[in-house]
């Protein structure tokens, strides 16, 4: 990559190091810039990182007289989520289900909640979070079947 020097139309070419934390199957393409101003010295790394998931990283790196800052924004695919079946159904419960995934920082988390019906006309509204350490939260609201419910 070559950019201009603050002295004049003297070329100077910069090398773009690989971005820190890369991943085994990550690829990555990056670009830099430099420019000297008031006796500061600022070169910017802009890196867009391919993650073997299919996410994707947009990470800048600035170091200004050698004290480095970085900034990151992370791009998750949407990727269709498989809902599995909620547990403890019973032979003659039904149910559906709808998916939602997050990222916060480094936490992914993903959302299943489950509307389950039962046989008595009573539902079952079931959240679940699985975070990204394995655990998972389970909330549960019954809600009673109408009065004149007739199974």
């Amino acid at each position: 990559i070559r950019v201009t020097s603050s002295k004049k139309d003297e070329p100077e070419t910069l090398t773009v190091p690989a971005p820190d934390d890369l991943a085994e199957g990550d690829g990555w393409s990056g670009s830099a810039s430099k420019k000297t101003s008031g006796g500061n010295t600022e070169i910017v790394y802009d890196y867009e990182i391919l993650h073997a998931d299919g996410d994707k990283t947009l990470r800048t790196v600035t170091i200004i007289n050698g004290k480095k800052t970085t900034k990151e924004k992370i791009i998750e695919t949407q990727k269709p989520i498989a809902i599995p079946p909620p547990d403890g159904l019973s032979s003659s419960d039904s149910w559906k289900g709808v998916a939602d995934r997050k990222t916060v920082g480094a936490e992914k988390t993903t959302t299943y909640t489950y509307t389950i019906f039962h046989r008595d006309g009573s539902e079952t509204i079931r959240k679940v979070v699985e975070l990204s350490d394995g655990t998972s939260k389970v909330t549960n609201k019954e809600k009673p079947a109408l009065p004149y419910y007739k199974p």
